[in-house]
C-alpha cells in the first residue's frame, strides 16, 4: 500500500507536468480571447488534479472524515470533466482544416475515449469507495487518463527546442499502457486486488486498436466529417 500512501507526491508531479504541458497553449495565452469550453475544461480538468492531491494527502495524514467531507465535491467535479472533455473534443474538431486528415480522426477518437474511461473509473470508485483498497486504485487510474495529454506536450516543449527526441503520440500511448501493467503485476505479486489496472489495461489496449483502425472505417469518416462542420 506505500504506492498508494505516497500517491500525494505522484498527484503533484501531474500537476506540474499538465502546468508544463499547457503553459505555451493555454496558461501563458489567458488575457487572450478563447472560446469557453477552453476554460471550462480547465478549470474541471485542475480541479480534479488538485481534488485528488487533496485526497492523497488527508489519507496520507490519516484524516478520514476530511476526506469523506471533500469527497463530495466529485459529485460536481467529475461531471464537468466528462462534460467537458466531450464539449471540447467536438470544438477541435470543428475547427480544423481538414476532419477526415487520418491522423485528426485518430485524436478525434481519443478524446472521446479519455472522459468515457474517466467516468468508468470514477463510478467503479464510488461504488467501492467503502473499501479502501479497490476505492485507491481506481482514484488513482482516474490520474492516469489525464497523463498523456500533458506529458505529449510536456516533453515536447522541453525537449524539442534543443533537438532531443520526443515519443510519438502512439509510443505515449504504450507507455500509459505499461505503467497499467506495472500496476497490475506489482498488485498482483503482492495479492492485493488488481482487476481495476487490469480493466484498464484492457480498455487502453483497445484504444490503442481503435486510435490505429477507425480512421479506417467509413462510419468513423462520416461521423468525423459531420462533427467537423459543427460550430460549438
Amino acid at each position: 500500500m506505500m504506492l498508494y500512501r505516497n500517491a500525494f507526491y505522484w498527484m503533484i508531479a501531474l500537476l506540474a507536468i499538465l502546468l508544463i504541458g499547457f503553459w505555451p497553449s493555454y496558461f501563458s495565452r489567458l488575457t487572450e480571447p478563447m472560446h469557453v469550453t477552453l476554460h471550462l475544461h480547465s478549470i474541471a480538468m485542475l480541479a480534479w488534479v488538485l481534488l485528488l492531491i487533496a485526497q492523497s494527502w488527508l489519507i496520507r495524514n490519516r484524516k478520514l472524515s476530511q476526506h469523506r467531507l471533500l469527497g463530495k465535491a466529485s459529485i460536481l467535479i467529475a461531471p464537468l470533466v466528462v462534460i467537458t472533455g466531450i464539449w471540447v473534443n467536438f470544438h477541435f474538431q470543428g475547427r480544423v482544416e481538414d476532419p477526415l486528415a487520418t491522423r485528426v480522426q485518430a485524436i478525434f477518437w481519443f478524446g472521446f475515449f479519455l472522459p468515457l474511461l474517466f467516468a468508468l473509473l470514477y463510478v467503479q470508485a464510488i461504488r467501492h469507495r467503502r473499501n479502501m483498497n479497490l476505492h485507491a486504485r481506481y482514484m488513482v487510474l482516474t490520474a492516469l487518463v489525464f497523463l498523456i495529454p500533458g506529458l505529449g506536450r510536456a516533453l515536447n516543449n522541453t525537449l524539442e527546442p534543443f533537438g532531443l527526441w520526443t515519443p510519438t503520440f502512439l509510443q505515449l500511448m504504450g507507455l500509459t499502457l505499461g505503467i497499467a501493467l506495472w500496476l497490475m503485476i506489482r498488485d498482483w505479486r503482492r495479492q492485493k486486488p488488481w482487476w481495476p489496472q487490469l480493466v484498464f489495461s484492457a480498455l487502453w489496449a483497445m484504444n490503442i486498436a481503435l486510435y490505429v483502425l477507425l480512421p479506417k472505417s467509413s462510419t468513423w469518416n462520416a461521423f468525423s466529417a459531420w462533427a467537423g462542420t459543427l460550430t460549438v
